[in-house]
């Protein structure tokens, strides 16, 4: 057995010392602040009795005060942006809503990159990459010109149907679907490489035996490809 030496363990640590850094920093220290602040209030007034003075800015000690405020959400009814089960809502569907069409848009492209006799895989698998290469900040910056009243894609292709412009930022649950979109868009891609290696690991005797026994393509798939999908 050979066990590493302390040059090779220094040499280590200082290769993940740069993510250790940037954990520390960009992770664990706002988490630690936020949790900490959590507990005070700032105090914007003169009297300054009781006050404990953080960066330079007076607190008040509150203890769990701020947390009773924030789960009666008293002061904002519940279709308000500030009320707090109104916000965990919103967070709840986002997450839902993401997840599910990442997971059914990207598994449905790698079932249709896998088949055998489509053409041209290689360039649709290009196409469809696009998204996922592309920086973040410029797909939301296009995507924001495509939603735009006056002079978006969106609105002209409504119009061309029939249908009037959407003020898409103007209301709640336009700009959700706005948002929606784009976060679909930037996501689908990743969760298509995924179905599709895993969908490539996935032996071709087993669909040989099903065909064999008679199994249709839908029970192939609820059978064999999704419980084999399952861990990726």
């Amino acid at each position: 057995h050979s066990f590493p030496t302390r040059r090779s363990s220094d040499l280590a640590y200082g290769y993940a010392a740069p993510a250790m850094i940037g954990m520390v920093v960009f992770v664990f220290f706002p988490f630690a602040s936020g949790f900490l602040f959590s507990f005070f209030e700032r105090v914007t007034g003169d009297d300054l009795a009781g006050t404990v003075v953080m960066f330079g800015i007076p607190f008040r000690f509150m203890g769990l005060r701020n947390f009773f405020d924030i789960l009666g959400s008293r002061e904002y009814a519940l279709t308000d942006a500030l009320n707090f089960y109104f916000t965990l809502g919103v967070t709840i569907l986002w997450t839902v809503s993401n997840v599910g069409l990442h997971v059914a848009i990207g598994l449905a492209l790698a079932l249709l990159l896998k088949n055998p006799w489509l053409k041209l895989k290689g360039v649709y698998r290009v196409l469809l990459i696009v998204p996922w290469a592309m920086p973040n900040y410029i797909t939301a910056l296009i995507w924001r010109g495509m939603f735009d009243v006056e002079y978006g894609t969106v609105n002209h292709v409504l119009v061309a149907l029939g249908l009037g412009k959407v003020a898409w930022w103007s209301h709640f649950w336009s700009a959700f679907a706005a948002n929606l979109t784009t976060n679909v868009w930037l996501g689908f891609p990743f969760m298509m490489v995924i179905c599709l290696g895993a969908l490539q690991s996935i032996p071709g005797d087993l669909y040989e035996a099903a065909e064999v026994d008679g199994a249709s393509r839908w029970q192939q798939f609820r059978n064999i490809t999704l419980p084999l999908l399952m861990p990726a």
